[in-house]
């Protein structure tokens, strides 16, 4: 019996040993395994982007109502999917209202793990926005915005603007903050945010952008920056500071101004009037009559209609060190 005890001991070892053996070498087996892949991915400028991820692009971006067209796509390094040669199209329209040099995904893992595309971050980089000829002032497709780079996140009820810069009509043009993000559609379930909302406002940012760039042509080598609070009912309320090297106007009146700075903050989007402040500081003025003034402070209050930028003062409070006119000179005016 003891005899019986012993093989029977000695067996059970060598089968615990066996199987410690068998599950030691196939962790390493494993481990080897997961190194090649590795290896393979690290050593690879771009991988294949399968094809149910495209498919669930494609669903999603048609859910939000809009068409794309792209040219390579592949996984870099960094697991972000690259896009390269975007083109986006509206049903409304023609012709595509944004093409885009390269788009960076980075994309929610465990949404992936199911088949499904959801972005976390977004980036693009030398992106154009065209006006299409239905919205252009002038009946023809026109490029009003270009060379953009930016970096949205999308967010619960927000988007996020990490970076923005680009060119409205040849005008630098630099933004970040945020916009309020409406609810989803509920029959639209599967649409991506970032597309729905391109979907919904992308009259009113065409006839925003032909508004900024008519106002800005009297401007000399004008410089825009936006700060972008989300707002319910406006989209987003934008604190603008413009920058210019000089301004000319010929009507009413012929003025010159040198050194230019301008902030006031006003709605992105809608059509009420709303009453808005503009601060405004310039190195110098030249004026009617043949007076000039230098180092003026204006604080200027009006009505303003956002969608057109058009704006009527009603009340002006000037302040400059010197004001000079037909042979007059006067220091610390108000």
């Amino acid at each position: 019996m003891r005899r019986t005890l012993n093989y029977l001991w000695i067996g059970t070892r060598w089968a615990s040993a066996c199987a410690y053996a068998c599950t030691l070498w196939s962790v390493w087996l494993v481990l080897v395994c997961l190194l090649g892949v590795q290896t393979y991915i690290a050593s690879q400028h771009e991988l294949e982007v399968p094809s149910f991820l495209l498919r669930s692009l494609e669903e999603r971006l048609a859910a939000s109502g809009v068409r794309a067209t792209f040219g390579r796509t592949s996984f870099d390094p960094t697991g972000r999917v690259l896009i390269e040669n975007a083109r986006l199209y509206l049903p409304a329209f023609v012709e595509p209202i944004i093409s885009a040099r390269s788009i960076y995904v980075r994309l929610d893992p465990w949404a992936l793990a199911s088949g499904q595309f959801e972005p976390r971050e977004l980036r693009l980089s030398g992106a154009r926005l065209a006006i299409p000829a239905m919205l252009s002032p002038s009946g023809l497709a026109e490029e009003i915005l270009r060379d953009l780079d930016t970096t949205l996140v999308p967010h619960e009820q927000s988007l996020e603007l990490a970076q923005l810069s680009g060119r409205v009509a040849g005008i630098s043009l630099i933004a970040r903050g945020a916009v309020h993000l409406p609810p989803r559609d509920p029959t639209r379930a599967d649409s991506l945010p970032i597309a729905e909302f391109l979907v919904r406002n992308y009259p009113a940012i065409s006839r925003q952008l032909v508004a900024v760039s008519s106002q800005l042509t009297a401007l000399d080598q004008p410089t825009l920056q936006l700060e972008l609070a989300p707002s319910e009912s406006r989209i987003a309320i934008a604190r603008v500071t413009l920058f210019a090297r000089g301004l000319k106007l010929t009507i009413p009146q012929p003025v010159q101004a040198h050194g230019l700075h301008i902030v006031t903050k006003i709605p992105l989007f809608g059509d009420a009037p709303v009453t808005a402040r503009l601060d405004l500081t310039a190195d110098s003025l030249a004026l009617p009559f043949g007076a000039h003034a230098l180092q003026v402070h204006a604080l200027v209050q009006g009505t303003l209609r956002p969608s057109r930028l058009q704006f009527l003062p009603r009340e002006l409070d000037v302040s400059a060190d010197s004001l000079s006119a037909a042979g007059f000179s006067a220091r610390s005016v108000v």
